[in-house]
């Protein structure tokens, strides 16, 4: 699957799984010959289909040494096969590896719908980033409202885990965010921003146009099925601490996500604020938190 907000060629579990169904696919139609589905593997399907019917009709072999490819995919099926034999057998080549424990590091969990990937990352106990690094599939910082809803924990924060996401209140699995317009943005720019379609945008603020005000408030993502507004008093609150001018100064160990957990902010507005690309950031470097 892919969209807006995920893609499972980044899925460590699905990616492994699609990977794993094409080569027994490739293996099927190569006749049993893996050689043959592994070279397909890199080079495509057709390409190996081509060789092999080239050679046919020179009445040459046609197993994979003997068939003319491109020479990254004749050096391609010789790595994995010298790298088999070398973790085979490490110490005939002079080198020892690192001892891996035979049992599963992490476990995937249905968490039932859409939720913060901030949120859930507390949850486990874990960092941002190290939960990030487990769950790469979502482009941004929460889930796909559609699903999937299942996320890659460690075994060992499992049982808590979900102990907790059972306690949860749903009206803090996504917190409620908004955003001021600024002058020169688009409903169509603020969107793609936020990794939002236009109709989504314009359906979540009930908008009849697709004109936007700077000044003008718009919710970006919401807790509930429906629309919600908060009271004028929590508005005048909200903006009062939006507004309020603080810059911080980067030091070492400092991340996006980390800083934005210390203000309160969302990570995708602090990196939109200060015009960051790829959401890079470098000691000493000050940062306006919005």
């Amino acid at each position: 699957k892919q969209n807006n907000y995920y893609d499972g060629r980044r899925d460590i579990v699905e990616s492994t799984r699609a990977a794993l169904d094409y080569l027994q696919y490739l293996n099927n139609e190569f006749e049993g010959d893996w050689l043959l589905a592994i070279a397909a593997y890199n080079t495509g399907e057709a390409n190996i289909a081509r060789a092999v019917k080239r050679n046919e009709s020179k009445g040459l072999p046609t197993d994979f040494f003997s068939l003319d490819l491109a020479k990254e995919t004749e050096a391609y099926v010789p790595k994995l096969l010298a790298m088999r034999r070398i973790v085979a057998d490490p110490a005939k080549h002079g080198l020892e590896f690192g001892t891996l424990q035979n049992e599963p590091y992490f476990v995937k969990v249905d968490v039932g719908g859409q939720i913060d990937l901030a949120v859930a990352a507390s949850l486990a106990d874990m960092t941002q980033e190290d939960f990030l690094a487990l769950n790469p599939g979502f482009k941004h910082r929460y889930t796909d409202p559609s699903g999937p809803h299942q996320l890659l924990i460690p075994v060992a924060s499992e049982e808590s885990f979900l102990q907790k996401l059972a306690t949860l209140p749903s009206s803090q699995r996504i917190p409620v965010v908004y955003y001021r317009v600024r002058s020169g943005d688009t409903i169509t720019k603020i969107a793609q921003r936020y990794g939002m379609t236009v109709s989504e945008l314009r359906a979540l603020n009930n908008l009849k146009t697709q004109s936007v005000k700077p000044g003008q408030e718009l919710l970006l993502r919401s807790s509930a099925k429906t629309n919600v507004l908060v009271s004028a008093e929590s508005r005048t609150t909200t903006t009062t601490k939006t507004t309020s001018s603080k810059t911080h100064t980067v030091v070492k160990g400092d991340t996006l996500w980390s800083i934005a957990k210390r203000y309160g902010v969302d990570p995708t507005v602090l990196a939109s604020t200060n015009s960051l690309k790829k959401n890079a950031i470098q000691i000493g470097q000050k940062l306006k938190i919005p």
